[in-house]
């Protein structure tokens, strides 16, 4: 649920093996979403590892965070932070009627379960829909940095694992990008990848969007294994997974990349990714609620 998940740390990307001078990483827990739930990741200086990449601006690296907390970024020469506006995200699209309407579809999964809603939860719900609480992260060269959170003027352990969360910013190339979007629309050869993989919420064939972050805290070469077979460490796709790349590894690491500049690529995107995690989330505990009784 968004009182319990969106106060997790979610950055969008996927990791970095290509990465030039930073420091090794250890694996560790973490996951894969913004709600923070599931997946594999690494961890570096003690607390939890997110991804993002920098080929001097060329391409859209920004990640976002959803936290009530102030950000820090401790060298923001690597990553610079800034909060987007409830204004902002309005303009975006966001708008009143929008958030009631996302309520509304929230409430509905109640009611068909037998919950009645007061107008005190509709109205909470809507504000949290409405002003999410993102902070947006963009990169400004590779490198290593680490993020920290803080309220009341005092930083706070509002991650279950550490106080401070590390940013890794890989190094790439415009042309690896470009290499990388040739081979994801099926241009260079092999099946396209946007023949299951599109900017809705996953398709008939239960694909999830890659434009909507899905596969974060990952790195590179953990990334390039799950796009290969559809499984990394305990977690495996939900359909059969398995992407060919004609032009060899670098194309392979090229996809990675170029996956890295397209996901939740603006604030309203990262909402919405955020809306529905909590729409999938309340299906679920409604289903094991159910199954229990």
């Amino acid at each position: 649920m968004i009182k319990k998940s969106l106060i997790s740390f979610a950055i969008v990307g996927i990791g970095v093996a290509l990465l030039q001078g930073c420091a090794q990483e250890t694996p560790g827990t973490s996951t894969d979403g913004p709600s923070g739930k599931s997946g594999a990741g690494t961890t570096l200086y003690g607390g939890t590892v997110y991804h993002t990449g920098f080929d001097g601006n060329v391409n859209n690296f920004d990640i976002y965070i959803r936290t009530s907390r102030t950000i820090t970024v401790h060298d923001p020469s690597i990553v610079s932070v800034s909060p987007v506006s409830e204004f902002e995200l309005e303009q975006a699209g966001l708008t009143d009627a929008l958030a009631q309407e996302r309520v509304a579809t929230l409430k509905q999964l109640y009611t068909d379960a037998g919950e009645t809603k007061s107008a005190r939860w509709e109205s909470f719900w809507t504000r949290r829909f409405k002003n999410p609480s993102i902070w947006k992260l963009s990169p400004q060269k590779a490198g290593v940095t680490t993020i920290s959170a803080e309220s009341q003027r005092r930083t706070e352990s509002i991650w279950e694992d550490a106080e401070i969360r590390t940013v890794v910013v890989s190094q790439y190339t415009p042309e690896q990008v470009e290499k990388g979007r040739q081979r994801y629309e099926g241009l260079s050869g092999g099946t396209a990848c946007t023949a299951c993989h599109n900017e809705a919420f996953g398709d008939q064939q239960g694909a999830p969007p890659h434009l909507l972050g899905r596969v974060i805290e990952i790195n590179d070469t953990d990334a390039a294994t799950w796009i290969t077979t559809g499984a990394v460490k305990d977690r495996i796709a939900s359909v059969q997974h398995a992407w060919q790349f004609p032009g060899g590894v670098s194309e392979q690491m090229a996809t990675v990349a170029y996956l890295r500049s397209t996901q939740t690529t603006n604030a309203f995107d990262f909402a919405e990714l955020l809306f529905q995690e909590e729409i999938d989330e309340t299906k679920a505990e409604l289903a094991e609620q159910a199954s229990g009784q």
